[in-house]
Formats: structure tokens, C-alpha cells, sequence
């Protein structure tokens, strides 16, 4: 319901392409909580917690900043969690990675 309120922030939730759990032990959480607070520290991150298959985030400001934050976020995550994925490419002489991301929405057929 939108009362005219200014908005303080958004609630994010995010899931990884493979619908898989993001992280299973300390090492692995470490690096996806690290990825989360270098995409938030400028984009208002207030908060976050992983939940086992997807991330919660609380990011103070407008919904363009919200969406920059949960874009990058998501893409960084994705790639960071495919094993070997990121290493594989470093030996292989890449020094830069453009990720494209599809989005689906649910929409019931009638």
C-alpha cells in the first residue's frame, strides 16, 4: 500500500541461478559475504544474511540504487559460485567478464 510515504530502503532477496545453497562452509561464506559487502558499501547496504539457498539484504536508499546493488550483487555471485569457473578463465588470459542475466517472470497463464 503506498501512502505517499518517502521510501527508507528495500528488502532484497536473491537466489542463485542453480538454486543451489550458497554456501555450505565457513571458507565459501566468507567469500560470498565478502562479494556482498564490496557491491554494497557504496550502495546503501544496511544489512544481509544468507539463508541457504538465497540472500536477504536491507539497502537504504532509492530503488535505482537498490536495483544497481541487487544487479551487481547477483551477477558476482552467480559466477563466483561455479567452481573453477573464475580461475579458469584468469589462466586462460581474461582479464574482464561481461555477464548477461535473464530474468523470468511468473506470470500464470489464464
Amino acid at each position: 500500500m503506498d501512502d505517499g510515504s518517502p521510501v527508507l530502503g528495500y528488502h532484497i532477496m536473491m537466489r542463485l541461478h542453480f538454486d543451489t545453497g550458497i554456501a555450505r562452509k565457513a571458507p565459501a561464506l566468507r567469500k560470498a559475504s565478502a562479494i556482498v559487502n564490496q557491491h554494497g558499501k557504496d550502495r546503501g547496504l544496511a544489512a544481509h544474511r544468507f539463508a541457504d539457498t538465497h540472500l536477504h539484504t536491507l539497502v537504504i536508499g532509492d530503488r535505482v540504487q537498490a536495483g544497481k546493488f541487487a544487479l551487481y550483487t547477483e551477477a558476482s555471485v552467480n559466477v563466483a559460485h561455479a567452481e573453477g569457473m573464475l580461475e579458469a578463465m584468469a589462466d586462460a588470459g581474461f582479464s574482464m567478464l561481461f555477464v548477461g542475466i535473464r530474468r523470468f517472470l511468473r506470470v500464470p497463464m489464464a
